[in-house]
């Protein structure tokens, strides 16, 4: 590089202090090609990528296993709660009738 165009790509550095600048400056001097960006020659080999099916299979396997569970924990807690309200609605319906209290076991009391 000249030393003309050092002086020009320090001013152009320091005026405006981007990699814009100095790529413009370089450009001008021919440093650099007109399109830095365009490759040159034998494009390079691309590794081969591994498929990912099992990881997805796994993932997939994970989440349904996960929300499968939470549907049978509901559909537990639903089927305990309506037999909670109906034992409830027995015991009152009984109580109303006269026939006193629902009597579990030998009817005695538990001691603790």
């Amino acid at each position: 590089m000249t030393n003309k165009a050092a002086q020009e790509m320090a001013r152009l550095s320091w005026a405006h202090g981007t990699s814009e600048a100095r790529r413009e400056a370089a450009r001008r001097n021919g440093a650099m090609p007109c399109h830095p960006g365009k490759r040159r020659g034998r494009p390079k080999k691309r590794k081969a990528k591994r498929p990912n099916i099992p990881f997805i299979h796994e993932c997939f396997q994970e989440a349904v296993e996960g929300t499968l569970a939470e549907a049978k924990a509901e559909i537990d807690t639903a089927v305990l709660h309506a037999q909670v309200t109906l034992g409830k609605e027995a015991c009152e319906r009984l109580a109303a009738a006269g026939k006193g209290a629902l009597q579990i076991g030998d009817g005695k009391e538990a001691s603790s």
